[in-house]
C-alpha cells in the first residue's frame, strides 16, 4: 500500500467545483477552507511552540501533532486569526506562512503580532466588527467576540468571530474563542449560517483561577446553534489539550436529547469534509 499523501499535497490537488466548499481540520480551532475561488486558513496553530518551561503551560501537551507545517501551506490565499492567543495567532505559524502571497487578517488590536512576525503592511488586513473583507469566492464579515468578555483597544474589538459568505450560497460562522452575550444570537442569525463552528470546552472557576480563559460549554454551543437556526454544528477547542478540553460525547448526548434533528460533525485531525450547495438550500 502506498504511503498516504501529505495533507498539504491533498489540499493543493483537491479540485473544488463552484457548487462546493471543502474543509480540512487542522486541530484546536484551525481549519482550511477551499472554494473554487481560493483557499484560506482560520486560526492555524501548526506548531508546538508553547513554552512549557513556564509553570502555567506545563499542562498543555499536544495530544497529536499538527497535520501540516506552515511552510507546506504557503500557497494559501488568506489567513484569518480570531485573536492573539498563541493557539490562534501563533507567531511560528505566521512566520512560516508569510513566505507566500497570503493576506493576513487579524483583529486590529492584534496587528502588533503581525509586525513582530515581519508580515509586510501590504499583506496585513486589520479587521473590525461589521467591516467586511473579500477574497476570491468569499466575503468575510467580522463579529465582535467575547472571550470571555467583550474587550476593546483603541475602539476596536480584541477578539472576533467570522461569518464566511461563499459565492455559492454556503455560509459558515466560525466563532473563535467566545461566550454568548445578549445580542450575539441576533447578529449571527441575521446572516443565516447553515453551519456554525463553536468551542465546547466551557469554563470554570478553577481554570479561570489559573488564567485559562473559557468559552461556550457544550450545552451553550448546542443551544446557540439551534437558536441561530443552523443546520450543522461543528464543535471545536476540545481535543488538543487535556488541560482545557472536553469530552465530545457530552455534546452528542445533549444533542440527542434536546435537538435530535441537529446535524453534528466531529472532525479528526487532517480530515476533510466536502459541502455541496444543493445539500444546504
Amino acid at each position: 500500500m502506498s504511503k498516504q499523501k501529505k495533507l498539504a499535497q491533498r489540499i493543493w490537488e483537491r479540485t473544488v467545483s463552484e457548487e462546493e466548499i471543502c474543509i480540512w481540520y487542522l486541530g484546536q480551532e484551525g481549519f482550511a477552507m477551499k472554494s473554487s475561488g481560493g483557499l484560506f486558513l482560520v486560526d492555524p496553530y501548526l506548531t508546538d511552540s508553547i513554552d512549557r518551561s513556564q509553570p502555567e503551560n506545563q499542562g498543555f501537551q499536544r495530544k497529536y501533532p499538527s497535520p501540516a507545517t506552515p511552510e507546506e501551506l504557503q500557497f494559501v490565499d488568506g489567513v484569518f486569526c480570531t485573536h492573539d492567543h498563541q493557539d490562534h495567532l501563533d507567531p511560528e505559524s505566521i512566520s512560516g506562512l508569510k513566505g507566500g502571497n497570503a493576506r493576513f487578517c487579524v483583529p486590529k488590536p492584534a496587528a502588533y503580532q503581525l509586525l513582530k512576525c515581519g508580515v509586510s503592511e501590504e499583506k496585513q488586513v486589520l479587521m473590525e466588527e461589521g467591516k467586511a473583507f473579500s477574497l476570491p469566492g468569499v466575503r468575510v464579515v467580522p463579529v465582535a467576540a467575547a472571550h470571555d468578555k467583550l474587550e476593546q483597544k483603541d475602539g476596536a474589538y480584541c477578539a472576533l468571530s467570522y461569518v464566511f459568505q461563499f459565492e455559492n450560497g454556503i455560509t459558515i460562522f466560525h466563532g473563535g474563542d467566545m461566550v454568548v452575550y445578549p445580542e450575539l444570537e441576533e447578529k449571527v442569525a441575521a446572516y443565516h449560517p447553515q453551519i456554525v463552528m463553536l468551542p465546547i470546552n466551557g469554563r470554570c472557576y478553577y481554570r479561570e483561577h489559573e488564567d485559562i480563559v473559557g468559552n461556550t460549554s457544550f450545552t451553550e454551543a448546542a443551544d446557540f446553534a439551534a437558536h441561530t437556526k443552523a443546520q450543522m454544528l461543528i464543535p471545536m477547542h476540545y481535543d488538543l489539550y487535556d488541560a482545557n478540553g472536553e469530552n465530545p460525547a457530552y455534546l452528542m448526548d445533549y444533542l440527542s436529547r434536546k435537538y435530535p434533528e441537529m446535524q453534528v460533525h466531529f472532525f479528526r485531525p487532517g480530515e476533510a469534509m466536502t459541502l455541496n450547495r444543493q445539500d444546504w438550500e
